[in-house]
C-alpha cells in the first residue's frame, strides 16, 4: 500500500509538471530565487515598460509557471543571485520569451559566470530567439556589435518569426525597415502581423535632427483625452511646454503637482501638453481625473512623439517659443526648468 501511494504521488507530480506552461531548469546557478516579469504582448509591442515583477522560489533548481495565455505574453526571467553577482543592469542574465495560447515550453539556462545561454524546446520562435540572444550575450560588446549580430541573424533566419520580433528593439528605424523588408511574409503571421507596418511608420518619422534647439518644433496632430483633434502649431502665440511624463514612475508623479501649480500661475501665456505613452490608457485617464489636469492631455501609442522629440527618460520637458521654435530641453525634475519658466514669462 505504501509503495502504491508513493507511485501515485510521483505520477501526480509528473502530471502537474506536464501541465505547466513554462518550465525553466537553471544549471550551475547558486541561490534559489528568480524575478519574473509578465507583460501583455500589446504592451510590449507599444514599447511600454512593465513594472510588475514577482519573485519565485526554485524547486530543485527549476521554475514552474502555469500562465494565463488568453492573450500572448512576453516573459522576462532573471536569476537574482546572478544579477547580484554581475550587476542588475545586465541583460546578459535575462531570459526573454514570447508565449501564446497553447504553448508548453521547456527552457534550460546555463550559467557561464559573465553571461548565460539557453536552450528552448516546444516553441520554434523561442528556440530561434534563444539562438539570437545567446550570440548577443556572448559576442556583443558595443552598439556596433549589436547591429552586426542582428543583421547577421536576420539574413540567416529570413523565414523565422523571431527575426521579425527582434526588429522591434532596434532604435535605428531606417535599418530596422531595411532588414524587415528582407524577411518573408511568413514571419508576420498571427500576433506578429502588425510589426512590418509599425516599423515602416517609425522609419517615416522625422529624424532626431528635427528636435534640435533653435529650429521649428516638429508639428503633429493627435486626439486629446476629450476626443478632440489637437495640432501643436495651433498654440502659436503662447509658450508651450511638452511634458513627457510616465505617471507610473514615482519621480514623475511627484512632479505633477508642481507642474500644475506653474500651469495655473502662467496659463494665460503658457500651455502644458502632457504626453503619456508608458502606462495603459485606463491608468492615464485616472491620472488626469485624480490630479484634476485641465491642460492638454495626450496619449500616444508606440511612443511616436517620444521618437520625434528624442525622449528617452522621464520626465522630459521641452519649452517651445511662441513662434514655434524649440527653446529649451530638460529631462529631470530639477529646479532649472522652473527657473527658466519664471525668467521667460514673468
Amino acid at each position: 500500500m505504501k509503495q502504491f501511494i508513493i507511485i501515485l504521488l510521483a505520477s501526480l507530480a509528473v502530471s502537474c509538471m506536464q501541465e505547466q506552461t513554462l518550465i525553466v531548469d537553471f544549471k550551475g546557478f547558486e541561490g534559489n530565487e528568480v524575478e519574473v516579469t509578465i507583460q501583455d504582448y500589446s504592451e510590449y509591442f507599444a514599447g511600454r515598460k512593465s513594472k510588475l515583477a514577482r519573485t519565485y522560489d526554485l524547486h530543485d533548481g527549476k521554475l514552474y509557471l502555469n500562465l494565463n495565455l488568453s492573450q500572448p505574453r512576453v516573459v522576462h526571467i532573471s536569476h537574482l543571485d546572478y544579477l547580484e553577482a554581475n550587476g542588475y543592469i545586465n541583460s546578459r542574465g535575462c531570459i526573454e520569451l514570447f508565449l501564446k495560447e497553447g504553448d508548453k515550453i521547456a527552457v534550460t539556462a546555463y550559467n557561464h559566470k559573465d553571461h548565460i545561454t539557453t536552450k528552448v524546446k516546444g516553441s520554434k520562435i523561442n528556440a530561434d530567439l534563444s539562438i539570437y540572444n545567446n550570440i548577443i550575450r556572448q559576442r556583443c560588446g558595443c552598439e556596433e556589435d549589436f547591429y552586426a549580430i542582428t543583421k547577421e541573424f536576420v539574413s540567416s533566419y529570413p523565414d523565422s518569426a523571431a527575426a521579425a520580433f527582434v526588429l522591434l528593439n532596434i532604435e535605428d528605424y531606417q535599418l530596422a525597415k531595411q532588414l524587415c523588408d528582407t524577411l518573408n511574409e511568413s514571419c508576420f503571421a498571427n500576433y506578429l502581423g502588425d510589426i512590418k507596418g509599425h516599423i515602416a511608420t517609425r522609419a517615416a518619422m522625422p529624424t532626431m535632427a528635427s528636435a534640435r534647439l533653435g529650429e521649428i518644433a516638429p508639428d503633429f496632430t493627435v486626439k486629446t483625452s476629450t476626443g478632440e483633434d489637437f495640432t501643436l502649431s495651433s498654440l502659436r502665440g503662447k509658450w508651450v511646454v511638452l511634458y513627457f511624463c510616465n505617471a507610473g514612475d514615482g519621480i514623475c508623479s511627484l512632479g505633477i503637482p508642481k507642474m500644475k501649480q506653474y500651469y495655473n500661475m502662467y496659463k494665460k501665456r503658457m500651455e502644458v501638453v502632457y504626453i503619456e505613452s508608458e502606462i495603459n490608457p485606463k491608468f492615464w485617464r485616472n491620472t488626469i481625473k485624480v490630479y484634476g489636469l485641465s491642460w492638454t492631455n495626450i496619449y500616444t501609442e508606440y511612443k511616436t512623439l517620444n521618437i520625434i522629440y528624442c525622449v528617452e527618460d522621464y520626465p522630459t520637458k521641452i519649452i517651445i517659443h511662441p513662434d514655434g521654435i524649440m527653446h529649451a530641453y530638460f529631462n529631470d525634475e530639477g529646479e532649472e526648468f522652473y527657473r527658466e519658466i519664471d525668467r521667460i514669462i514673468r
